[in-house]
């Protein structure tokens, strides 16, 4: 790979991983603090962890140029031959250089904050929903523990396919291994979380489960108004 294209590369994997907790961030405001954020709101809530991985990436991108010195001690570290070409050749480094610790810092930094994000606004939005529940019909009750769980397994699995990129990124650093081995696995790590998903919402609740397996559709229009009734509930 180029470096150009590595560097957009580097830059589109951090860039999803940040903007995970978005949506979290965007429920919390929206169940718990009552707000309804303008399309305005959305865009600055992007634009902080975009800003962010711009100037991250851009850091990186010049710690790992592929000039003559850093080709020169990559050939003798691996014995191998390199076509000094900027077309031709990606990022290079050592995992003994500064730069090598400079991305598992920030890797790390990156999995703590977002992961610890989505935890915090999880839990925060579950002890609002069940505290506004209390004097609710138990066909509330019970979409709204469905609609936790599910909302807890959307977290789950956002929180696993940001740490395998990651884990991934620090162990070819740490063992000198070529990553384009591994991209297979990052991008798989990515690839099923657009459709598992909307799986998992299916799967813990119920009607909408019924529905898929041809059961009971007509609690589908019925689960739809006990959602309004909870969220109309939140509001009180």
């Amino acid at each position: 790979m180029s470096w150009a294209f590595s560097a957009i590369w580097l830059f589109g994997l951090v860039i999803s991983v940040c903007n995970i907790p978005v949506p979290f961030v965007y429920r919390y405001f929206y169940l718990v603090k009552n707000k309804k954020l303008t399309g305005l709101s959305y865009i600055i809530l992007l634009a902080v962890p975009i800003t962010l991985n711009l100037v991250y990436v851009g850091i990186i991108s010049y710690l790992y140029y592929p000039n003559t010195e850093a080709i020169s001690i990559v050939e003798q570290e691996f014995g191998t031959n390199f076509v000094n070409d900027i077309n031709r050749i990606g990022l290079v480094g050592l995992a003994s250089s500064p730069g090598a610790w400079i991305v598992v810092f920030d890797v790390l930094l990156v999995s703590v904050l977002c992961l610890s994000t989505v935890i915090w606004c999880t839990i925060k939005i579950r002890a609002h929903l069940k505290q506004h529940l209390n004097y609710a019909s138990h066909a509330t009750k019970d979409m709204n523990s469905q609609l936790n769980w599910a909302l807890m397994a959307q977290a789950i699995s956002l929180l696993s396919a940001s740490v395998v990129p990651m884990l991934t990124i620090i162990y070819t650093i740490i063992m000198k291994n070529d990553a384009a081995n591994s991209i297979d696995l990052i991008m798989l790590a990515f690839s099923w979380v657009p459709w598992i998903n909307p799986l998992l919402t299916i799967w813990f609740v119920k009607p909408y489960r019924n529905a898929l397996f041809c059961r009971n559709k007509v609690q589908v229009q019925q689960a739809v108004t006990t959602e309004n009734e909870a969220h109309h509930i939140h509001k009180i």
